[in-house]
């Protein structure tokens, strides 16, 4: 059987209390570690996607390689167009001599 006595509690209100407060001091400051840990796991993990799409043109940094192609591609039309112009113009010289 039960003993019916009444029982003393093992903590008093005041121990209570100061345990519940630095009980929530303690999980406030986890909370913040964890909200940080999160943030830069996040922040890393961005890093790594980046540096694995860089050669993609999904990635952020695709554009400026593309930009830079696009250059050379127009460089490289323009310096055919210059050596077909150049050789319209000798054929029209060979036309002109033939003529006079």
């Amino acid at each position: 059987m039960q003993d019916k006595s009444p029982q003393t509690p093992l903590l008093s209100q005041e121990e209570i209390k100061e345990l519940k407060e630095r009980l929530a001091k303690q999980l406030r400051g986890n909370t913040w570690l964890t909200i940080l840990v999160i943030v830069l796991l996040l922040y890393c993990l961005m890093g790594a996607m980046n540096g694995l799409n860089k050669d993609k043109p999904t990635s952020d940094l695709a554009g400026y390689p593309k930009m830079y192609r696009r250059l050379k591609n127009l460089e490289e039309k323009t310096k055919e167009q210059e050596i077909k112009m150049r050789e319209l113009e000798k054929e029209i010289q060979v036309l002109k001599e033939k003529e006079n």
